[in-house]
């Protein structure tokens, strides 16, 4: 399964003096492999999601909203420069979040 758009983690922040905003990361290029458990439920075929495994994640960014344009930047780059860190936060997190999305789907 390829992703047709963008997939997007979004998290909001808040300090203390006051500021506020959103840091989020996106993976332009997402390739995913999906597995699903067969069983059969009165007589119907039923797929259930049983595993999520990346195949293939590039063309990551980071971003930083509300801080700033110098905030702005010094956080792209950084995203940039650990983009394997970036990589390794996706490759952990993203498995977990699209079974339980397929599961309450399949709900």
């Amino acid at each position: 399964m390829a992703a047709r758009s963008p997939i997007k983690t979004r998290i909001p922040w808040k300090y203390c003096g006051g500021m506020s905003g959103i840091v989020g990361s996106q993976a332009n290029v997402v390739k995913l492999c999906i597995g699903f458990d067969v069983a059969e439920v009165d007589g119907k075929v039923v797929l259930r999601p049983s595993a999520v495994y990346p195949k293939w994640i590039d063309s990551l960014e980071v971003k930083l909203e509300g801080a700033g344009d110098v905030m702005q930047t010094a956080v792209y780059v950084v995203g940039k420069l650990l983009t394997p860190f970036v990589k390794d936060l996706w490759i952990q997190s993203l498995p977990w979040r699209m079974q339980k999305m397929l599961e309450r789907m399949a709900n």
